[in-house]
């Protein structure tokens, strides 16, 4: 607009230096110099508006392609906003998908903490079994060694009775020798037989005392059985939390091992299922095993028992024996007054009975002894039994333990899914991120450098406009000095006209071969040739050499031109 301005300045100079000229024309003869330094300043001014012109059409032309740019410009970054924001708006949902994606993931995470709490207490409460498996073992080393201890009691006892036998043989022999007194011992003899009646049954019972023994050796090698297999089952228990530890520390490796992984644990779990149904089968048949113990215990009970009850027998035999033998000797003593040679026998006889109420006495504390040892027995079957209740609640914990740590697995298999679809979710929003960044900069980078070019072309237009006016204040300068030439003209009007004429003379070549110029010329006046200016003042610069012929061929140019300028 400002251009635009300019341009009519310019216009309004030359109105108002035609109007200074039309009225030069009017007061002097001047007016022919004024033309033609007007013609070169029209000229100028021409080409320089013309150029001016010629620049603001491009300029404008440039400002509306700039404008239309900017426009589009405008509108593609505020589409561009628009699409910003609405991914900013997704980028917040997501956002919130993610923050909420993220508590369930700490909850899952406190969750799995809380799991594997339990899993360190029931890991406490499997070494606490182990502590009560390795008292168990110190309590069967110990019962070994009763075992052992009871079988030396035992080998002692048959010596014994191998004496008792040895003694009894030599009673024998002493019956034998003493026929003189077969009528007054046979009672003693058939105390004798009786007595040997009970030694035999003794025997036998010593023979079932026998089997039992081996029969319980067989249940002990049973139990030392059993115990191995639960040893076997703890191994692999241990094995299997080793490998569930593994798996654990594996939780951060990448998905490709994890798919790997996963048909090894299905493996795994087959296996652990052959396991745990190889577990339940052991399980039966030791509970099949503990039920043929107690069988076999309580028939020991009862065997026992018929065994204390002979024994009882046996002592009143003994009681019996120990009466008659007293009434020996009251007959012995009898038999003293009347056979003095046998007096050394029969107190050989008696020595040999002391011996015997001996050995009947030793008998009775090993059977006391037997009798304590019994009740060990029957103690270390209540230990047994507690032992056997511990195993099945160890079943129960490890039944719990299995279940719990396959809901472990899943728990940690849906926290592995949830990770990576997380990882997934956060890739895809930075490469969202990182596409906005990209766009925006883009967009900054188009924006400056359109700033730059505007900036540029708004410096252009300023310095333009500055060339403009310095323009116009040549052109003001250039009216002043007409100006000042006209008022200085107007004082020697005689000397410029003459030395105008001169000048145009000189400097004009008139082509006299135009007959109507001729005529023209030879017939112009003063106001003609002022009507001729006025009429073609637009085209002083084509018609400086008709005024020159015209004053050339007048008789008296300079009265022409005053003429003219009256």
């Amino acid at each position: 607009m400002e251009k635009l301005t300019d341009s009519e300045r310019i216009e309004l100079n030359k109105s108002n230096l035609r109007r200074t000229i039309d009225e030069i024309q009017d007061q002097a003869s001047s007016v022919l110099l004024l033309n033609l330094q007007w013609k070169d300043v029209e000229k100028v001014l021409d080409s320089a508006q013309s150029s001016v012109e010629e620049r603001l059409k491009e300029v404008t032309s440039k400002e509306h392609e700039m404008n239309e740019r900017a426009n589009r410009l405008e509108k593609e970054i505020e589409r561009k906003e628009k699409l910003v924001k609405d991914q900013f708006e997704t980028l917040k949902v997501k956002e919130e998908e993610l923050g909420r994606q993220f508590r369930d993931l700490e909850l899952g995470n406190k969750f799995y903490e809380e799991r594997l709490r339990e899993v360190e207490l029931k890991q406490k409460q499997l070494e606490e079994l182990k502590l009560k498996e390795e008292e168990f073992v110190s309590k069967e080393k110990a019962f070994e060694k009763r075992c052992r201890e009871f079988e030396l009691e035992k080998k002692e006892l048959e010596r014994r009775r191998k004496d008792l036998e040895f003694s009894v043989k030599h009673c024998k022999e002493v019956k034998l020798m003493e026929k003189s007194v077969k009528d007054k011992l046979l009672e003693v003899g058939v105390k004798e037989k009786y007595l040997e009646k009970c030694m035999s049954e003794y025997e036998l019972k010593e023979k079932q005392f026998g089997l039992k023994k081996k029969r319980f050796g067989e249940h002990c090698v049973q139990f030392e059985m059993e115990e191995r297999a639960f040893k076997e089952r703890r191994r692999d228990l241990e094995v299997n939390v080793k490998q569930y530890e593994q798996l654990y520390k594996r939780l951060g490796v990448t998905e490709k091992w994890v798919q790997k992984q996963l048909g090894v644990i299905e493996r795994k779990e087959e296996e652990f299922e052959l396991r745990e149904r190889d577990l339940r089968q052991r399980r039966r048949d030791f509970e099949f095993a503990q039920n043929c113990l107690q069988k076999d215990l309580k028939d020991l009970k009862f065997k026992s028992e018929q065994f204390e009850e002979r024994f009882r027998e046996a002592t009143l035999m003994e009681n019996s024996l120990k009466t008659r033998f007293q009434e020996l000797k009251e007959k012995e003593q009898q038999f003293r007054l009347k056979m003095n040679h046998f007096e050394q026998r029969s107190r050989d006889f008696a020595k040999k009975e002391t011996s015997l109420e001996k050995g009947y006495q030793d008998l009775e504390a090993k059977q006391k002894h037997n009798e304590e040892c019994l009740r060990k027995i029957k103690l270390k079957e209540k230990q047994k039994e507690e032992s056997s209740e511990e195993l099945a609640r160890k079943h129960k914990c490890l039944k719990e333990f299995e279940l719990k740590e396959t809901c472990l697995e899943l728990r940690c298999q849906e926290i592995e899914a949830k990770e990576k679809h997380y990882d997934e979710c956060l890739r895809k929003v930075e490469l969202r991120e990182k596409e906005i960044e990209e766009i925006s900069a883009k967009h900054k980078r188009k924006h400056e450098q359109q700033s730059r070019d505007l900036e540029f072309n708004v410096k252009k237009c300023e310095e333009r406009s500055e060339d403009l006016e310095a323009r116009e204040k040549k052109l003001a300068e250039w009216s002043k000095e007409l100006e000042r030439n006209s008022l200085a003209s107007a004082l020697h009007p005689q000397v410029k006209v003459n030395e105008a004429a001169g000048s145009l003379l000189a400097k004009c070549s008139v082509d006299h071969s135009s007959p109507a110029h001729l005529r023209f010329c030879v017939s112009m006046d003063g106001k003609d040739l002022q009507m001729f200016l006025n009429g073609r003042w637009k085209e002083h610069g084509s018609i400086g050499n008709e005024i020159a012929m015209a004053l050339k061929l007048s008789g008296d140019p300079a009265k022409l031109v005053l003429d003219a300028m009256e």
